[in-house]
């Protein structure tokens, strides 16, 4: 049997062993000194894979050699002043290092320099660029967030509970405050933080308001409410207390063991609903006034209009055939003349009604309320020899008494406005158009149309004077051609824009006319 040498092996090879399976970059170096003992060099003594991989130099060529043969001009400075540091002061040495490899990657290092024997130094590299990274990344999030914060127009606070010994939040701290909520009761950030909340807003214990929580409570009641339930709160409230003069709006949400607090200045837009809102009265006011007015003066006037008519009726009855014709003349006129002030005082009152959209539309069958209207002119229908011509009609969701008007004036223009010695033609028809095909005005509703369109063989008209023939007293002919009080298209076209639609004409002089109500489909 052969003898096994119980010698064990140098410490050097002991060290190369350990370090070559370190994960860290580890180099052991020996000082090199001048005639004065003063460090101008270091020589490796041993280094592991990993820190040759960092240096760029191969294994071999790396052991024995100094700084300055493998890094000209760089023995003394760098990592390797510190090392020299190190071996006068004995005491380890410690700092991050940034670098950029040939390839243009950065890396991180958690550089440490320790004293060894024989004044040699111990450098170990560890790489913690992934970190690094993350760190990076964090703290520009963090100055993101932060930059936000201090830039919005929202006031922002953040607070933390202050509980008694019983556990009871009896206060809030305040550790985040950004420039909008800091300006509020001119103050600054730093003046804000780590101060108390209801030292800085004392009132918040007695301002109280509605919240969702159907209860009279205190602003800081509300939020100890939001901090023990979770429940988040929103709020909008007027706030004429510690420094503070105007309406906000703002939301209170649980964070950890207190809250965020954002709030917006929404003063001069409350001061605008507010004058809005004044506006809105005057004018419901005013209309209800011109709604009394209208009822009173077509009451009012009717009567005194139907004794003119009647006095007048009974005076052409008593006058005799050689009464002078000048005298039969005026009666006459008197009488056309009473009888058109109450048709037009019938039609203003009709249009004074349709102001408002009715309250509530129910299903109405368009051929249903197109034969009342029918029936209605039906005198003029007969005196005009009119022929009339019915498609198919939808029902459509509406108010019926309305729609009925509005075929109402729709076919006494058709009617009225015939070409002498021809007999009115008129034909009545519907169609479901898609939302891109409608009116531009009506786009926007995003929702199919019918078109109901009434087509006559009339006098028609030049469309520029379009807009015209809508409005109210406008003719476009005088009342000796044609009578009429001119508000019958106006009211037609009242009644299509209560129902969310529109009113439009097509038309040539001579060549007829086309009056389409569009009416949406729901």
């Amino acid at each position: 049997m052969h003898a096994v040498s119980s010698a064990p092996p140098s410490m050097l090879a002991f060290y190369e062993t350990a370090l070559r399976h370190a994960v860290n970059a580890i180099a052991l170096c020996q000082a090199v000194h001048n005639q004065d003992g003063t460090v101008i060099d270091f020589r490796f003594l041993l280094t592991n894979p990993r820190y040759d991989t960092f240096i760029n130099k191969p294994t071999d060529t790396v052991r024995g050699q100094l700084v300055s043969e493998l890094f000209p001009g760089q023995s003394a400075s760098g990592i390797w002043q510190w090392a020299a540091d190190v071996v006068y002061t004995q005491q380890p040495y410690q700092q991050e290092i940034h670098c950029t490899a040939e390839s243009g990657q950065s890396h991180w290092f958690d550089l440490t320099i320790s004293h060894w024997e024989n004044e040699g130094v111990i450098i170990s590299l560890t790489e913690v660029s992934d970190q690094k990274a993350r760190l990076l990344a964090q703290q520009k999030q963090a100055e993101l967030l932060q930059q936000i914060v201090s830039n919005s127009l929202n006031g922002i606070l953040v607070l933390e509970s202050i509980r008694n010994a019983s556990h009871q939040l009896v206060d809030f701290r305040i550790i985040l405050a950004n420039p909008a909520a800091a300006t509020l009761n001119s103050k600054a950030s730093p003046q804000l933080k780590g101060a108390s909340f209801l030292e800085t807003y004392p009132a918040s214990r007695q301002v109280t308001f509605s919240g969702p929580r159907a209860q009279q409570q205190s602003i800081f009641d509300q939020y100890v409410a939001v901090v023990n339930s979770g429940e988040p709160l929103v709020y909008d409230l007027y706030y004429p207390h510690d420094g503070i003069d105007g309406w906000f709006w703002g939301s209170a949400r649980k964070l950890g063991d207190g809250l965020i607090l954002t709030f917006l200045d929404i003063s001069d837009l409350k001061l605008t609903q507010q004058e809005l809102e004044q506006t809105i009265h005057k004018l419901k006011q005013t209309n209800h006034n011109l709604n009394q007015f209208a009822y009173v003066a077509s009451h009012d006037l009717q009567e005194p209009l139907r004794k003119i008519t009647a006095l007048g009726g009974f005076l052409n009855e008593r006058l005799s055939q050689d009464t002078d014709e000048t005298v039969r003349d005026v009666v006459a006129r008197m009488q056309k003349s009473a009888q058109r002030m109450q048709e037009l005082v019938k039609d203003l009152l009709t249009y004074s009604r349709l102001t408002a959209q009715p309250k509530g539309f129910d299903r109405v069958p368009l051929s249903s309320v197109l034969q009342k209207a029918l029936k209605d002119l039906q005198p003029l229908i007969d005196k005009t020899d009119a022929v009339i011509n019915v498609e198919l009609l939808p029902a459509v969701s509406g108010d019926a008494l309305q729609l009925q008007q509005l075929f109402f004036c729709l076919l006494s223009n058709a009617l009225k406005f015939h070409k002498t010695g021809q007999s009115p033609r008129i034909i009545i028809s519907a169609e479901l158009i898609a939302s891109d095909s409608v009116p531009t005005a009506l786009q926007k509703s995003q929702q199919p149309f019918v078109a109901v369109s009434i087509e006559d063989t009339g006098i028609g008209f030049n469309e520029k004077y379009l807009d015209r023939i809508f409005t109210i007293f406008q003719q476009l002919h005088s009342r000796n051609q044609y009578d009429g009080t001119g508000i019958g298209l106006a009211i037609a076209r009242r009644v299509a824009e209560n129902h969310g639609g529109t009113l439009t004409a097509r038309s040539e002089p001579g060549k007829g006319s086309v009056f389409t109500a569009w009416l949406p489909v729901y």
